[in-house]
């Protein structure tokens, strides 16, 4: 994976729900959770999964701030809205489409993923460490 894969600077939103403006990310944590998942040989929902996590802390975390509209589900324009704001290459990440992972997730085919098929989809995956994820290259 390279640095384009989930980017190098944000200006999505992190924590408590919206896509509003995220503190500036630091570019060397990115890369480090980035050679984490190669380093892991992730690949498909658990990569998505592992990079989610790491970015909100929690899989349950990364829904809220999707779900900006308090509905209860995502939509597929939600869902590419996210990875965009997040610069997430989903297909590099994953070795998926975006379309063949919301469709993973969109287990009844309304076009929508409820909080509980997301947390199925992606709670499944491996869970990073309790610190954030690529602080160990930037620990003294």
């Amino acid at each position: 994976m390279r640095g384009a894969a989930f980017g190098v600077s944000g200006s999505g939103g992190g924590g408590g729900g919206g896509l509003g403006p995220r503190p500036q990310d630091d570019a060397a944590r990115r890369i480090e959770t980035e050679r984490e998942i190669r380093d892991r040989g992730l690949s498909g929902l658990d990569a998505l999964s592992w990079l989610l996590q790491c970015e909100f802390g929690s899989v349950d975390a990364t829904f809220t701030w999707m779900n900006f509209h308090n509905s209860g589900h995502i939509s597929r324009v939600t869902f590419d809205t996210a990875m965009a704001i997040l610069r997430v290459d989903v297909r590099q990440v994953t070795g998926l489409s975006k379309q063949a992972v919301f469709s993973a997730m969109d287990l009844t085919g309304a076009r929508l993923v409820s909080r509980e098929a997301f947390l199925a989809a992606f709670e499944a995956g491996p869970a990073p460490p309790p610190r954030r994820c690529g602080e160990l290259a930037a620990a003294p």
